[in-house]
């Protein structure tokens, strides 16, 4: 089962908490759990991620003029991830 994080707050606490809790259970991989960041999520701390499959709003991060380490996607990007998901949880 495919999982989609999607936040949007800069560096919210209990989306990254929860997502780095569920990379501890039996069931999930990092194959089927990604973090998508939008809005000024693309300013979170490389630090508070480490270790999570991330991806960024290719748009999102221009607009904010900063260049994040992790791979970037268009809008037509983000739908794939939506769809290709079977929970898909926004922060």
């Amino acid at each position: 089962m495919k999982t989609l994080h999607i936040i949007r707050e800069k560096d919210h606490a209990l989306a990254i908490s929860t997502v780095r809790d569920q990379t501890k259970l039996p069931h999930v991989s990092e194959n089927n759990l990604t973090v998508l960041l939008i809005h000024d999520a693309v300013l979170t701390t490389e630090d508070r991620l480490k270790g999570l499959r991330i991806m960024v709003l290719k748009d999102d991060a221009a607009a904010r003029a900063v260049e994040p380490p992790y791979p970037s996607v268009d809008y037509d990007g983000m739908l794939k991830l939506i769809f290709a998901s079977d929970n898909v949880i926004c922060w």
